[in-house]
């Protein structure tokens, strides 16, 4: 309900909203209060103690802390290490794919991919072809080969000289992101349609 001038709490409302007051002020000032004060066990000599912090204490003194050694945990094995990573390697992997980035990994490696890069640059003279920049004069552009039609749809132009273009890093990622917009909509569904 919202508050009117003139309005009266009823008498539980007012105990409620002390209550929550008392409480807010007690953490505020690090004061002991009525149900804010808890107990719990030590984990060294299992003693009952009461702390006020709003944290967990583990301990009910710095000497039980320091005797039962360093806080830092227990450090595992070597092969458990290598058990723990092979278990969530590739399809055990929650954030596994199908193997989709395998096969580009691996052509991006092959020598075919260079020499097409590089096939690419000599035929367009080492200019982006939108806007025409190139490197010289005191002027650094970076420069991609770029697939005219996308990599991930038409394998079988992946390796073509005539798919590629050169394009600087600044209308390579124009290009890519209205490519975003146009091929990529649906790239999880099964439903997705292929460019033509």
């Amino acid at each position: 309900m919202r508050y009117e001038k003139g309005h009266k709490f009823s008498p539980e409302t007012l105990k409620k909203i002390s209550e929550s007051q008392k409480i807010r002020l007690a953490k505020r000032f690090n004061r002991n209060v009525g149900d804010l004060a808890r107990t719990s066990v030590c984990d060294n000599c299992s003693k009952l103690f009461n702390y006020r912090n709003v944290k967990v204490k583990r301990f009910c003194s710095r000497k039980c802390c320091y005797e039962l050694g360093p806080r830092t945990g227990q450090t595992n094995s070597p092969e458990h290490r290598r058990k723990q990573a092979l278990s969530k390697f590739g399809d055990k992997n929650p954030s596994w794919r199908g193997g989709v980035s395998k096969n580009r990994l691996s052509y991006e490696e092959q020598t075919a991919h260079k020499q097409w890069r590089e096939q690419v640059f000599i035929r367009d003279n080492y200019t982006c072809v939108i806007c025409k920049a190139r490197n010289g004069n005191g002027k650094r552009i970076t420069l991609n080969a770029d697939h005219i039609k996308p990599y991930a749809y038409f394998p079988e132009l992946r390796k073509e000289v005539s798919n590629g273009q050169t394009l600087c890093k600044f209308c390579h990622l124009e290009k890519t992101r209205w490519e975003g917009k146009q091929y990529w909509k649906n790239q999880y569904s099964e439903s997705s349609n292929r460019p033509q």
